[in-house]
């Protein structure tokens, strides 16, 4: 299959997305795709150093926290894995960029990667935007601004920035950019069991 490729440059984030594709296998984060194996970007030891963080509901899938020198681009990737799989297929990819104190350069590559997503996959998904109080800040006063796009095939792709009021940043939190990609199973899973 032929496939155009188009590079959305967030600073130095790039998002690789084929213009033919209908579901989301030609997103790439850091090289990575749903359905790639952990295993072709770091050792089994590396692997097991990285932070791990299971759900309340289910233990079905878990994510790892990854740090390292090897990316490239993003500060850290947030992947999701079943528990029982030994090659570590990724069903989940996310990836997270700071932006310290700096919400509207946040905010204006937030709307770059919207409106090429929209613009190349307006036909197979639906897109909403909203903002929201952020669960952390029991005050309200952060918020995160968020665009989720569900494909027609059941994946997903959520876009957002994260806005920490003064106070969180005093205590060291810092204003990011995050993108996330879910197979059709994870995010089914995200909504339904993971916090039951």
């Amino acid at each position: 299959m032929m496939k155009k490729i188009l590079t959305i440059s967030i600073l130095y984030i790039s998002l690789i997305i084929s213009l033919q594709a209908d579901d989301i296998s030609d997103f790439q984060i850091e090289g990575m795709s749903i359905g790639d194996s952990l295993l072709d970007y770091f050792s089994e030891e590396e692997i097991k150093n990285f932070y791990r963080d299971d759900f309340p509901g289910s233990k079905k899938f878990y994510q790892l926290t990854i740090r390292s020198s090897k990316l490239k681009i993003f500060d850290a990737l947030t992947n999701g894995f079943k528990s029982s799989d030994k090659n570590y297929i990724i069903y989940s990819l996310g990836g997270a960029l700071q932006f310290p104190n700096d919400i509207d350069g946040c905010l204006k590559k937030k709307d770059e990667i919207f409106y090429e997503i929209k613009e190349l996959f307006s036909e197979v998904s639906k897109n909403k935007s909203y903002t929201r109080k952020q669960d952390e800040d029991t005050t309200g006063e952060s918020k995160f601004h968020s665009t989720d796009f569900t494909f027609y095939s059941g994946e997903s792709v959520r876009i957002m920035c994260i806005d920490f009021s003064n106070k969180f940043e005093q205590d060291g939190y810092i204003d990011n950019l995050r993108v996330f990609i879910n197979s059709t199973e994870y995010r089914k899973w995200i909504n339904e069991e993971a916090y039951k």
